[in-house]
């Protein structure tokens, strides 16, 4: 079972769906980012930047990334999956930490461009998080269709997930890649568009 790191829903469980549909990042592995994002990257009034965030869950799975955030005061936050049996699961994690006033889920591919809910038309995002399945360039191609579908601000920070041996110097190209960390064969890019 995975479980809620931090906030006002440490310790809660989550479920997961077979390890055959996602690969789920692991507890050290989220806190890590979690931690980097709550002192590395907090406003400059030291203020955390989860603080009323509105978050992007790309290739939710479980909705962890999304879950944790919400747990730390994000706002809202907006799941993207489209895996009926990783849907499942994030429908009842959803549920279950009753986080359906503060955040929708989309069954659309996160691979191609989606069109938000009326009330999210033009908005830009605070946080992105991208967790595809390893080694098919998925990030680069969410990225630009974030960048397309104008998600990003000056301010909108993106936090990707990928294996330590994959190539990132198209991702260089395109974005600002402002800090890289490894865990196991995980490497997570923290980033922002150039503008």
């Amino acid at each position: 079972m995975l479980r809620i790191i931090g906030g006002n829903f440490r310790g809660r469980l989550l479920d997961f769906p077979p390890s055959t549909i996602t690969r789920p990042t692991s507890d050290r592995g989220r806190e890590a980012i979690f931690n980097i994002l709550e002192h590395r990257f907090c406003l400059k009034d030291g203020t955390s930047i989860l603080k009323g965030a509105v978050i992007l869950d790309l290739f939710s799975g479980s909705g962890a990334f999304g879950f944790e955030s919400l747990s730390r005061g994000a706002s809202f936050c907006i799941f993207v999956e489209n895996n009926p049996k990783a849907l499942s699961v994030l429908n009842a994690n959803r549920k279950s930490l009753n986080f359906i006033e503060n955040s929708i889920i989309l069954t659309q591919d996160a691979l191609n461009p989606f069109d938000l809910p009326s009330s999210f038309k033009n908005f830009k995002f605070d946080l992105i998080f991208i967790d595809p399945p390893y080694q098919k360039g998925y990030v680069l191609k969410t990225l630009m269709m974030c960048a397309e579908k104008k998600y990003f601000s000056a301010q909108t920070l993106f936090i990707a997930e990928i294996e330590t041996t994959e190539e990132i110097s198209m991702i260089r190209d395109n974005f600002i890649i402002l800090e890289e960390r490894r865990y196991g064969r995980a490497k997570f890019l923290f980033g922002k568009q150039k503008l």
